[in-house]
């Protein structure tokens, strides 16, 4: 088994903000510096709606050692399932199969760097994923489970929820969590979770920092609380100031938030007097606020680590967090470092007591907690033990596959089954998917249903048969899997190779929305305010 480590985050980038995948480019370069052969690879793309080709495409090397492997990320124009679905899931709190799938391939998708694990997949002795919910993870861990890692930054949220991420938490190799909280809700939610380990996460100790260089750059005089990263509903940003309004007002303190980071901030005249909005701060601006802040305010109540908490511990600052977020409160309880709020009125009490000697003083108990528990070594210590237990380096293994040239097209439902009747084709075709990926054939996967392939088409129509003839007319094969339609049937019949597998309920009629169906997504689209049309499939 080759000792290659690839580590596969949706983007990079050392510019970017995102927790996730800062721990991962931290991760893979950690482990190129400890002589690990590492790989990261990733999209174009800076976010999930615009820059999606913000970095070039192609091989470059980290300081580290590490190599960066990037690859061409597409998204629909439209956007309308990821909408439709999203306004959904705030609603109800969960997706039908067919919507989830539609939902999910309306995210970043990036074809290259899923046929490039297929291709290469062997020459790694694990590929680790993160975070979960991303078309590139969700496609890419159907690769190769075997030496597949997720580490998916999960917590308890309507997308956790969804059938759709099931078969990756029990066919991959492993799982890696970042705290014991994350771990007992995986637990909780999946009834069949494969092998796991808690690593945690860890954060570089910050440079020299000058807290009174932060006050001077912003005008800034007073004890504040700051309230780092992304402002948005997610992140609880809305609601925290509300909170934080309402608590200064009742507290009668000075005691100011400042707001830091990506995203609008919407202050009317009573939130003026209170909060301070000074936008993206550079990684040193960044540190110094922490440095002079008397605490830092977390408010998500969504957080599977919370990294910003270990940045404000480092340097001796508090934390206030919310009692909402299981974590959070986890490691408030656990260091000592600070205090957690339920309620506008505990936020008030916060406040009060802020500015105390016993509560600065609990901002050393939290820098003691992160040596201890969250260093780079100790992390990494526990990344190369599961790592050891999991995928030996010297454990014999199949290896890397020579291409073969050959290029075939599959054609039949591919994961995720939208239907109850669909799950034995669906396996059908993901078995023989991975049959000519181990023979080195590229493939090309076409499926009638909504899916996790980089694109489908409907073979009971004359546009969706003319997808597949196009295709056909460049690949040395088609396989279909499952029944297939009288239209593309006709179209089988002349061309020269073709594969048929009968798959298991041979009865079983390819799904196709047909007119009333298509009058329903119409409507619960006309419902959400969303453009109405019909389309019968999706390009890559």
């Amino acid at each position: 088994m080759s000792g290659r480590l690839g580590f596969v985050p949706v983007r990079a980038g050392d510019d970017l903000v995102g927790g996730a995948e800062m721990l991962v480019a931290e991760l893979a370069d950690g482990l190129a510096a400890r002589g690990h052969a590492v790989d990261i690879l990733t999209s174009t793309a800076a976010d999930h709606f615009t820059g999606l080709d913000r970095f070039p495409a192609g091989v470059t090397e980290r300081p580290s050692g590490a190599r960066l492997l990037r690859f061409p990320a597409v998204a629909s124009r439209a956007r309308a399932d990821r909408v439709l679905g999203n306004r959904r899931l705030a609603v109800s709190g969960t997706l039908d199969p067919e919507a989830a799938a539609r939902w999910c391939h309306d995210d970043v998708r990036v074809p290259g760097l899923v046929d490039h694990l297929a291709a290469h997949a062997g020459e790694y002795r694990a590929l680790v994923f993160a975070p979960y919910l991303y078309w590139a993870t969700l496609a890419g861990t159907l690769v190769d489970p075997a030496r597949t890692i997720v580490l998916p930054c999960l917590h308890d949220e309507p997308t956790a929820t969804l059938p759709l991420i099931d078969r990756m938490f029990a066919e991959s190799r492993g799982v890696w969590f970042l705290t014991d909280p994350e771990a007992a809700f995986a637990r909780r939610r999946f009834t069949d979770l494969t092998e796991h380990a808690v690593i945690g996460s860890a954060v570089a100790p910050p440079g020299p920092v000058d807290p009174d260089r932060f006050r001077a750059r912003h005008g800034i005089d007073g004890p504040f609380v700051l309230m780092l990263g992304r402002r948005e509903a997610g992140k609880g940003t809305p609601a925290a100031i509300d909170a934080f309004v309402t608590a200064a007002e009742r507290s009668g303190t000075a005691v100011r938030l400042v707001a830091a980071g990506p995203g609008e901030v919407r202050l009317d005249a009573r939130a003026r007097a209170h909060v301070v909005d000074v936008g993206v701060l550079t990684p040193a601006e960044r540190d110094d606020a922490l440095a002079a802040a008397t605490a830092l305010l977390q408010p998500s109540p969504h957080e599977s680590f919370s990294r910003v908490m270990m940045e404000a511990w480092q340097v001796g600052t508090p934390v206030i967090a919310t009692a909402d977020c299981t974590v959070s409160a986890w490691h408030v309880e656990r260091s000592g470092g600070g205090r957690t709020y339920a309620d506008v009125d505990d936020l008030a009490d916060a406040l009060r007591s802020a500015t105390t000697p016993a509560f600065a003083a609990l901002g050393s108990a939290g820098a003691g907690y992160v040596a201890r528990e969250y260093s780079w070594p100790v992390v990494l210590d526990r990344v190369e033990a599961s790592l050891d237990a999991w995928l030996p380096a010297d454990a014999p293994g199949p290896g890397p596959v020579a291409p073969s040239g050959r290029r075939r097209v599959v054609v039949g439902p591919f994961v995720p089954e939208v239907s109850a009747a669909d799950a034995p084709v669906v396996e059908a075709v993901l078995a023989a998917t991975r049959e000519r990926w181990a023979a080195g054939d590229a493939v090309t996967v076409v499926s009638p249903t909504p899916s996790l392939a980089p694109g489908w088409a409907d073979p009971a129509t004359r546009r969706g048969v003319r997808r597949i003839r196009r295709l056909a007319a460049g690949a040395d094969g088609v396989v279909t899997v499952g029944p297939v339609p009288p239209r593309l049937a006709r179209l089988l019949d002349r061309l020269p190779t073709v594969e048929r597998i009968a798959a298991a309920a041979p009865e079983q009629t390819i799904d196709r929305p047909g007119r009333s169906g298509r009058l329903r997504r119409n409507l619960a689209r006309w419902r959400a305010g969303l453009p109405t049309f019909v389309r019968s499939f999706r390009r890559p």
